[in-house]
């Protein structure tokens, strides 16, 4: 019963923060991600092991008694990010500017196709050497993406890394696009459902759920930033296209359960395994704490570049090495090299940080917290009108919410992004205004 109150308490600081935060953008986002990342990869899963049973398909039940002990650690975690976001609001009070209550002459209908264009050549760029057959078959859900995929731990040559970056550039310009929708309550328009269309070719092109689950965040995240304009008067023909896009979303979803029962591979429910096995990073902690107690860490230098990941690719001459908790983790929980093999697990970012830093990984984590924050807070500075600035931000926050998984490589390479794409729209700005109709503003 006792492991319960640490929830309860998990919520009452969230309560107890709020106010705190709230005046801030950059603050109040973070805030956001936070809360909503440790309530769903961890806080929701936590429930399937506490109320006694374990649902799902996980060969090894985790140990009960040691999640008694794991709630308390990422309870701790969460307190801490919350203190350093509290500790940090008159740092980013500084560099918050008033965000009027009017869209910039932002040209989304010109955006927008380019966009769903870029994830039409990436998704035909991820099946060109298997064939139209195959591209066929994947987009009507005939084959799993997920059972064509290598999962190569390294790119293996320049043309993987470039789709790579492709890939991150496509799927954070659709954030964009959404979290600018929703915070200018236009989410019920072409623009919108191509930007839609572009995250789920890219779902499909890698068979990775987390993507779609970030087209959901970033408009939660946005509606909570406290930045949306005037309400609309709401009109029955953008409800319908509303819900054909809310249908759009989701059709790659069934395609590919359905795909992945076809040949047999099996499936958990999908709202289960939304909800409470998928999202799992509470079990892989109780792994941790039960099967590699005797882990010692080597300093945790490695992980320190994972953001940069992106911005540091091999083919222009940069090294580095895998985090060795990482390479400890993997052969521990699936017996998997991750230099000589291919595949990987990740132990989610509490674990992360626990294996890295050990009984300084609240530090650690609460620096990486506080450190995104502030790099938040900079793209603040750029001159852009309207909620363009805060649309940037929610799309670069929806990558933090991904990182409770595992820390994302191009994290570091969205706030460049954000940050040059709002340099350019504050210098473009003017000629916007002057050139483009309104009706064809956002």
């Amino acid at each position: 019963m006792i492991a319960w109150l640490a929830i309860v308490l998990a919520a009452l600081a969230s309560v107890l923060v709020w106010p705190v935060v709230a005046r801030v953008t950059a603050a109040r986002l973070t805030f956001v991600t936070v809360t909503a990342g440790f309530g769903y990869w961890y806080w929701i899963p936590s429930i399937n092991i506490l109320a006694g049973g374990y649902l799902g398909e996980e060969p090894v039940i985790p140990d009960p008694v040691v999640a008694l002990d794991a709630v308390w650690v990422v309870l701790v975690y969460q307190l801490v990010a919350l203190l350093v976001l509290c500790a940090l609001v008159p740092a980013l009070d500084r560099k918050v500017k008033v965000v009027q209550s009017v869209p910039p002459a932002l040209p989304v209908n010109y955006m927008a196709p380019m966009v769903f264009a870029a994830a039409v050549a990436l998704f035909a760029w991820y099946f060109a050497d298997k064939g139209i057959v195959i591209l066929v078959q994947v987009l009507i859900g005939a084959t799993s993406p997920r059972e064509l995929s290598d999962f190569e731990n390294f790119s293996t040559s320049v043309w993987d890394s470039l789709r790579s970056l492709l890939e991150v550039s496509v799927l954070f310009s659709a954030l964009f696009l959404i979290a600018h929708a929703a915070l200018t309550r236009r989410l019920a328009t072409v623009a919108t459902g191509l930007a839609f269309a572009a995250i789920a070719l890219v779902f499909l092109g890698t068979g990775t759920r987390a993507t779609m689950l970030m087209a959901l965040v970033v408009i939660l995240i946005a509606i909570a930033s406290g930045q949306r304009v005037a309400p609309r008067q709401a009109s029955g023909g953008r409800l319908v296209l509303a819900l054909l896009m809310g249908a759009m979303l989701l059709l790659p979803i069934v395609m590919a359960i359905s795909a992945r029962q076809a040949i047999g591979t099996g499936q958990t429910d999908p709202v289960l395994a939304l909800l409470v096995v998928n999202n799992d990073m509470f079990r892989e902690l109780v792994f941790v704490m039960s099967q590699m107690q005797s882990y010692q860490s080597d300093g945790g230098l490695a992980f320190v570049s994972t953001p940069f990941i992106f911005v540091t690719p091999r083919f222009l001459g940069f090294s580095r090495e895998l985090p060795d908790h990482l390479l400890a983790y993997n052969m521990a929980r699936a017996g998997i090299d991750l230099i000589l093999g291919s595949g990987n697990v990740f132990p989610g970012i509490v674990a992360d940080f626990r294996l890295a830093y050990g009984p300084g990984g609240p530090f650690a984590f609460g620096a990486f917290i506080g450190s995104f924050a502030l790099a938040l807070a900079q793209l603040n500075r750029f001159q852009a009108r309207g909620v363009a600035m805060v649309a940037a931000q929610c799309a670069t926050a929806a990558f933090l919410f991904f990182s409770f998984r595992n820390i994302h490589p191009g994290l570091v390479l969205v706030l460049i992004v954000s940050a040059v794409g709002l340099w350019l729209l504050g210098r473009l700005e003017p000629l916007l205004h002057a050139r483009l109709p309104d009706a064809r503003r956002a």
